[in-house]
């Protein structure tokens, strides 16, 4: 794959990383590392998907592509079409699904990429008491990535994430699979992660808004499959809170401005894990550590 393309941003570079950075079968720790890298990528969508808003106007997508659809004249919510499946007594939503298509979700010329096509289905529902809880559910929402030179990538997420909120705080229960396409080595990334979300002192959650600036827990598994036979299931764990920036997102190569996770796999012995690590809303650290 074209140097050029992979670099082109950050946050993208790490998820083609994970698909495709020498998984060799022996080697635990370039299997370990790069499970870290996309498990660093999805605190990221995690943090990006915890408001209604915040899903409606990204797909639930990672930070590097709401930038990119931010410095276009549409969101990807303008793009789509979405049909209302069900209303409260008062008219508003409480389900409905957003469909996206090429044309007109394709966007071209921003941040180093030829072209991004995005497509599937992302359905939305929430009660008619609470206007802070939802569940989004993907279906092949895919998106596909061009550079200048012909080269491809795709991630195609498919499963469910439930988010339980208040004004003083959300939880976020992900189950999604994620089907790399276009690196070095091919797989299916399966999280199972739960987080938790606290804003800061004087912040609250409001409905119909963005997320306000906080602290992430976030703990479960990630279960590497890959095409080529190479598998591995790892536990995530957090060391330190992810401090949550508001104001780094659409700018920076992260939206977390602190933090540290660890991911583990299985099999390997206690003093054997990888390290992610965040600071000044830039590109996490990934580090093996084998004492």
């Amino acid at each position: 794959m074209n140097n050029k393309f992979l670099a082109a941003s950050g946050a993208l570079a790490l998820s083609l990383c994970m698909a495709g950075c020498g998984m060799g079968g022996a080697n635990s720790q370039a299997v370990s590392e790069e499970v870290g890298v996309a498990a660093g990528a999805e605190a990221t969508t995690i943090a990006t998907s915890m408001t209604q808003t915040d899903v409606i106007e990204t797909a639930g997508s990672g930070s590097d592509v709401a930038r990119l659809l931010e410095q276009k004249p549409k969101n990807v919510n303008s793009c789509a079409s979405i049909d209302v499946t069900a209303t409260a007594p008062d008219g508003t939503w409480t389900a409905e699904t957003l469909t996206f298509a090429v044309p007109p979700c394709e966007f071209s010329g921003a941040r180093g990429f030829a072209t991004l096509d995005v497509t599937g289905m992302l359905a939305l529902t929430r009660s008619a008491d609470n206007g802070y809880s939802f569940t989004s559910n993907a279906t092949n929402l895919e998106y596909a990535f061009s550079d200048a030179l012909g080269a491809a990538y795709s991630e195609t997420r498919n499963g469910t994430r439930a988010i339980t909120a208040s004004a003083t705080g959300a939880s976020a229960a992900s189950n999604i699979s994620v089907v790399f396409v276009g690196a070095r080595h091919d797989g299916i990334l399966t999280h199972q992660i739960m987080s938790t979300f606290t804003p800061n002192e004087g912040l609250t959650l409001a409905q119909g808004q963005p997320l306000p600036s906080g602290t992430f827990v976030h703990n479960g598994t990630a279960t590497w499959t890959g095409t080529d036979g190479n598998t591995g299931t790892f536990t995530v764990t957090t060391v330190t809170p992810l401090a949550y920036d508001s104001t780094c997102k659409g700018t920076q190569p992260s939206v977390f401005d602190s933090g540290e996770l660890q991911i583990q796999k299985t099999t390997d012995t206690a003093s054997k894990f990888t390290t992610i690590v965040w600071s000044d809303c830039g590109t996490p650290t990934v580090t093996y550590v084998s004492n």
